[in-house]
């Protein structure tokens, strides 16, 4: 009788169970076998790790951070802890705190090899972080603000601050001066305004201050016969231009607008215009081979004087307000902006609907729109600048039941101060907005909003900033 030798089948399960058993001693088996022939789930509880990698080389200036991050391989990997570092020191220092994250800070010019290492498996990778010096800052502006201080004696004195130092411009102690507008252009600062003489005239003037040692130049555009007063001045490569008023010889001694370029003035009222000839000019503002000048001229109609607001383009006047809107259709125009084929003026008109003053800005001869929406008071427009292709208007606008000042974006405005406050001159430089006003009666400058700094005891209405 022979004898069979047994199935190998039973034998090789047996060894497969036993190694899969010592293969898997960290793991739990859960098997559903209810019924034949279902599919059975393992769930396994430890993942080992198997790599880990860094980001690629960086640079980061002095005193600069930077977040870098560290990714472990398998992502489900149970364990991913990490043990971080940076060599040789004193080049840069990390900060992870055992995270998949690490702030990187530079210390000091060089360069370094940041490690990370993970805690199951030891899997390493590196990394390189190269410091330079840091890129110093962009300097800041020079601002200047024109306006005058009032002395002991109860003079005033025509001033010039620049970063908040004072410089007086007149030495002239026991005579009034004023400086109504600054203009930094090279290495020279141009300040127009008046300086009284001995016998009580108001003569125009314009200062030119050297930006580097403040050396004064002192100009007198008028003879001091009569009086004349400059209110502004622009500056370019062609020529230095100056807006203001001599009282004429012949128009009953009223006000004349008056441009003077490189000291040559020429008078820019209007005789067919005005009764009386009384003119003036507040800004003045060249592009191109134009010179716009703006401000009003008397229109006598209908047995009333009124103010109308003016354009004049090289001596060509032409009225932006209405003149014939009654006795008090008054306009102001206070400010210029050219730019490409537009021009901009703002000031203010009087509505008849609101009887009130309202901040007005004309485009291109025609108003373009009130931008004063105060339901009571008045609001007035003093100053525009272009900056990124939007338009910005200074000036203020009743509310809350007092003045505020306010600045324009595009028609849009936003209060300054939250106190009685008026704003007169905006300035762009570099992205930034700066606009010079009055808070409580004292002198002060916002910057992108914000109140920058104040100077007290004086008055000013300009600001220049270079």
């Amino acid at each position: 009788m022979n004898r069979l030798s047994p199935r190998p089948e039973p034998i090789l399960y047996a060894l497969a169970s036993a190694l899969t058993i010592a293969a898997l001693s960290l793991c739990a088996i859960a098997c559903s076998s209810e019924d034949r022939g279902r599919d059975r789930t393992i769930v396994i509880d430890n993942v080992p790790v198997w790599g880990v990698s860094l980001e690629p080389a960086f640079t980061l200036e002095k005193g600069a951070s930077k977040t870098i991050s560290a990714n472990v391989q398998p992502s489900n990997a149970s364990n991913k802890s990490l043990e971080w570092k940076c060599e040789p020191a004193g080049i840069a220092t990390v900060n992870a705190s055992g995270l998949a994250t690490a702030l990187v800070t530079a210390v000091n010019v060089g360069k370094a090899t940041i490690t990370v290492t993970t805690k199951d498996g030891g899997k390493t990778d590196t990394c390189e972080v190269t410091v330079t010096e840091a890129t110093p800052p962009p300097p800041e502006p020079d601002v200047y603000i024109a306006g005058y201080v009032t002395n002991g004696q109860g003079f005033d004195i025509a001033t010039l601050w620049k970063n908040r130092s004072a410089l007086p411009l007149s030495s002239q102690s026991t005579r009034n001066s004023q400086a109504n507008s600054a203009f930094a252009f090279g290495d020279y600062v141009y300040v127009a305004g008046y300086e009284n003489n001995s016998q009580g005239r108001s003569v125009a003037m314009l200062w030119k201050i050297d930006g580097v040692s403040g050396l004064i130049e002192s100009n007198e555009l008028t003879d001091g016969a009569r009086d004349a007063k400059a209110n502004a001045v622009f500056v370019n490569g062609d020529g230095v231009y100056v807006a203001g008023y001599e009282r004429s010889y012949t128009r009953n001694r009223e006000e004349e607008a008056t441009l003077w370029t490189d000291g040559v003035s020429k008078s820019l009222g209007n005789t067919d215009f005005n009764r009386y000839g009384r003119s003036n000019a507040n800004a003045v503002f060249v592009s191109g081979s134009y010179v716009y000048v703006a401000g009003y001229e008397i229109n006598y109609s209908q047995g009333q004087d009124r103010e109308v607001a003016t354009l004049w383009t090289n001596g060509v006047s032409k009225p932006l307000g209405n003149s014939n809107s009654g006795q008090y259709g008054k306009s102001f125009a206070n400010a210029i902006l050219a730019s490409g084929t537009d021009v901009y003026v703002v000031g203010n008109e009087f509505s008849h609907s609101q009887y009130r003053a309202v901040a007005t800005l004309w485009k291109n001869n025609e108003r373009a729109e009130q931008i004063g929406t105060a339901t009571s008071g008045n609001s007035d427009a003093q100053s525009i600048v272009g900056s990124g292709g939007d338009v910005y208007v200074a000036g203020h606008e009743y509310s809350r039941a007092i003045e505020t000042a306010t600045l324009w974006k595009n028609g849009l405005g936003s209060p300054l101060s939250d106190t009685w406050s008026q704003a007169y001159q905006a300035q762009s430089h570099d992205g930034d907005m700066y606009v010079l006003g009055v808070v409580a009666g004292t002198v002060t400058l916002w910057k992108n909003g914000r109140e920058l700094y104040s100077i007290g005891n004086a008055t000013a209405k300009s600001v220049f900033v270079k």
